[in-house]
């Protein structure tokens, strides 16, 4: 059942998760959602999703399919970026470095390997 499988997914509270809900409802409501709103904000809405959506597909090939290491200068922003892309919480700020490999796992098949 789609209802059951959208508050589950909700549920976990992961980015990913919220993309598949956010996916599963807009494969089966996107006509209703859309004809609540004006011309203009209907655009807009089907441009975020589908953005977000894209953004999900992205994220579940590179979790299934390849290896993924950010490599650059103390201060790039490689936990950053990790951060935002799969929600690791690895730490950052002007006086926290990553000083050594830290491994994070995030779901059955990916691993993700924060390097200093």
């Amino acid at each position: 059942d789609d209802q059951y499988r959208v508050q589950s997914l909700c549920d976990l509270g992961t980015t990913y998760s919220l993309e598949e809900a956010l996916e599963t409802l807009w494969k089966h409501g996107r006509k209703n959602i859309i004809k609540k709103c004006d011309y203009e904000s209907g655009i807009l809405i089907q441009k975020r999703v589908n953005c977000i959506l894209s953004i999900h597909k992205l994220r579940s090939l590179l979790a299934h399919q390849c290896f993924i290491g950010f490599v650059g200068e103390q201060n790039a922003g490689k936990t950053t970026l990790l951060n935002k892309i799969w929600d690791i919480e690895g730490e950052t700020g002007v006086s926290k470095h990553t000083k050594e490999v830290k491994i994070y796992k995030k779901g059955e098949q990916l691993i993700i390997a924060d390097y200093p």
